[in-house]
């Protein structure tokens, strides 16, 4: 039964890659309900440890969400022909985003818990409380600088994506012409310093599509998808997507039933740190204050986020006064708040956009552990990156032992 459960879990990953890489057009539900059976059979026989990381896929995997989910995950679904604007988008794609809600709740409350995010948060060791009070720190310590960037660059909501991109781009400009970066070359000069050259090795990258993804589809075969690497923000998603390889390769190294064992929280989370890790190791430091820009914005967003979708969880009928009231905290014209079910990660996991500033929040940490010996005396600075490496290799061996706030308080 674990040996299909993991196999299914291989073949969903590849058709998935193949649904956003290559434009094909998979049905997915028949292998979630495979998984699902897996994952109910295996309960019942007590072929595996059943832990609170099933609780997750139990509820995702489910008849009803998982159909309604992959609906969503392709707005192909939504537009019958030709063009479609972003208000006619979110229109048609509205009752079905609420009604994803609702049976994410039920499935939650049918397994014993109060709802959908009272199962997900229990699912990552953490509380209502703890996450808020994280999540509202961080705006504290960081709202004011975003704001100042926004006016920095002159940054828009509709064209919020855009502009990041643009931040920083003079760096990599010739003749007023874009300078596309070797990816596998800066990720090389990271990796030999980190000691990780053997992930490169096994790790193939793709560019199609404009789509930033990271995947194992099988035991042996790590994907990246990135777009052409032409800004300083093109590079902080390589490195980002390289963190999730990272923890695919080492998690898998010695056992492949760790790779099953990584939530989506930690996966996230670890995968940010080495996005804000990398940059130091092997950029300038007017790049990396860019990258440091650029992590300020999003993980702000995100943060912002994540707070939005807690509120919302409790009463959808207020979604577009929510949408307002969290996103006015940016110094900056929010639009058609009718766009909130486009908000985020709604159409595929509302309860997972603050995980990416939870990663930020465990960044500034990591950056602690990566300095704190440079000044002790006798220590050679390639030491610091032995050091460094070997911590992530740990947290990567032991990633079935870890909570985020071990992340919070991990030291070497």
């Amino acid at each position: 039964m674990y040996k299909d459960y993991k196999d299914f879990n291989y073949m969903l990953n590849k058709l998935q890659w193949e649904n956003y890489i290559e434009n094909q057009n998979h049905d997915l539900n028949m292998l979630c309900n495979k998984i699902l059976d897996c994952l109910d059979d295996m309960r019942k026989n007590k072929e595996i440890i059943f832990s609170r990381r099933y609780i997750r896929e139990l509820i995702e995997k489910s008849r009803e969400v998982s159909v309604l989910r992959n609906k969503l995950d392709d707005f192909d679904n939504y537009i019958d022909k030709g063009k479609i604007t972003k208000e006619e988008l979110s229109e048609k794609i509205c009752l079905d985003v609420i009604e994803l809600m609702k049976l994410r709740d039920d499935k939650s409350i049918e397994m014993g818990f109060s709802s959908y995010m009272d199962a997900i948060l229990k699912s990552d060791n953490m509380t209502y409380q703890m996450l808020t009070v994280l999540l509202n720190d961080y705006l504290d310590r960081n709202l004011e600088r975003a704001n100042q960037i926004i006016e920095k660059y002159n940054i828009k909501w509709k064209t919020w994506f855009k502009d990041i991109e643009n931040i920083g781009n003079q760096l990599n400009k010739t003749d007023n012409n874009s300078v596309a970066i070797d990816a596998y070359k800066i990720l090389c000069k990271f990796a030999e310093k980190m000691d990780m050259l053997e992930v490169l090795e096994k790790v193939k990258i793709y560019y199609e599509n404009n789509v930033c993804f990271a995947t194992k589809v099988a035991p042996d075969d790590i994907r990246i998808n990135v777009s052409e690497i032409k800004s300083i923000d093109d590079v902080r998603t390589l490195f980002h997507e390289f963190g999730h390889a990272i923890l695919y390769y080492y998690s898998s190294k010695n056992s492949d039933d760790l790779y099953f064992q990584i939530t989506p929280c930690l996966d996230e989370v670890f995968a940010v740190i080495i996005e804000n890790i990398a940059p130091i190791i092997t950029l300038s430091e007017n790049e990396i204050e860019k990258i440091n820009e650029i992590n300020c914005l999003e993980y702000t967003r995100t943060a912002i986020s994540g707070l939005f979708e807690l509120e919302l969880w409790n009463d959808s009928s207020l979604a577009e006064k929510l949408y307002t009231k969290y996103y006015s905290k940016l110094d900056i014209e929010i639009e058609n708040s009718k766009f909130w079910c486009l908000d985020s990660f709604r159409s595929i996991d509302c309860m997972y956009i603050y995980n990416y500033t939870l990663g930020q929040i465990a960044s500034e940490h990591f950056k602690d552990l990566f300095y704190k010996k440079s000044f002790e005396e006798g220590y050679l600075y390639s030491e610091k990156y032995k050091d460094f490496s070997d911590s992530i290799k740990k947290i990567c061996n032991n990633i079935n032992e870890i909570d985020y706030i071990d992340l919070l308080n991990f030291e070497k």
